[in-house]
This record gives C-alpha cells, sequence and structure tokens, in this order.
C-alpha cells in the first residue's frame, strides 16, 4: 500500500494543498505536482470523470507523486470500494450529514470497523500483499478523516446572516 502523504504531512503540523480536478486529462494531474500540490481531488459529482478514467487519473497521481482523492456524489458503499481499490487515497463527501457520514466510515473500513468487502487482487493492495490481515488493519487507519472541531460545530449551528439587497 503507498503510504498517505496527506496523512503523514498532517501529523507533521504542515500545510497541504490541493485542487479539484474536473478534466478527464492525466496532463494536468502531472502539472498540478510539478507546481507543488500535495493533493487533488477527482470529481465523480459534477464531472463526466467515470471510474476508467478515474483509474487513470490515480495512477497519474502515483508516477507523478501526488495523492489522489475523489469526491462522490453520494455515499454509495459499491461504488467507495471500487475508488479505494484503485488506490485513491482519501473520499470527499459534499453535504455531509452525521448518518452519511457514519455510513461512509463504515463502507471505507474493513471488517470488523466496517462492511468494506475484501479481494486482495487489487491496484491498493499492490494486487497481493503478503499478510492480508496487516494490510486491512493498515488500510483501515491509513483513511484520512476530517472530525469538525468545536469552533467549526459552533459556526456550522449558527443560523446565517442576513442577506443583503442590491449594491454594496
Amino acid at each position: 500500500m503507498r503510504p498517505n502523504t496527506i496523512r503523514q504531512k498532517l501529523a507533521r503540523g504542515e500545510t497541504v494543498m490541493g485542487m479539484m480536478h474536473f478534466t478527464a486529462s492525466p496532463m494536468i494531474v502531472e502539472v498540478m505536482a510539478s507546481a507543488g500540490l500535495d493533493f487533488f481531488i477527482i470529481d465523480f459529482e459534477h464531472s463526466p470523470i467515470d471510474i476508467t478514467m478515474a483509474a487513470h487519473l490515480v495512477r497519474a497521481g502515483d508516477a507523478a507523486g501526488i495523492a489522489p482523492l475523489l469526491r462522490i456524489p453520494d455515499v454509495d458503499a459499491g461504488l467507495v470500494k471500487k475508488v479505494l481499490n484503485l488506490g485513491v487515497q482519501g473520499i470527499v463527501l459534499p453535504h455531509g450529514t452525521r448518518a452519511s457520514c457514519e455510513a461512509l466510515l463504515r463502507a471505507v473500513r474493513y471488517e470488523p470497523e466496517g462492511i468494506r468487502g475484501s479481494c486482495p487482487a487489487i491496484r491498493q493492495a499492490d494486487y497481493g500483499p503478503p499478510d492480508w490481515k496487516a494490510f486491512q488493519t493498515e488500510a483501515n487507519r491509513a483513511r484520512l478523516e476530517d472530525r469538525p472541531s468545536d469552533a467549526h460545530r459552533e459556526y456550522c449551528h449558527k443560523p446565517p446572516p442576513p442577506r443583503r439587497r442590491g449594491g454594496s
């Protein structure tokens, strides 16, 4: 399994930078890496990118040294499993609710922590790790989870400010 460089940098207190990717161009992924970005997010919510193109983009990211993440339109355990099997290093869930976040956490984790199906012959596991149980444990640990801070929770529960009409 490839190391999750985003998780490593964040653990060291470093800032990471990335960008959304809406096109089906591996060359753009290489340009993002050469510009010094740490990650890119493949958009499955709004772009025409499909699973086959996502596989090419993930391989381009791995080759260029930039971490591939993927934004899903909603929690679909089958889709989550497929994109993780490709080797994406994180899943972005837009418009997450408590229930959808809990469902996503179950979908990304192998048993006993989750419901993700097992298959050692996947790209994420280099097509057959010597110790499948150790791989599953590491895969469960290596996921990048963004847990909201207390300040973020407080902000999210405030009503929005009134909208202004007209000029500035």
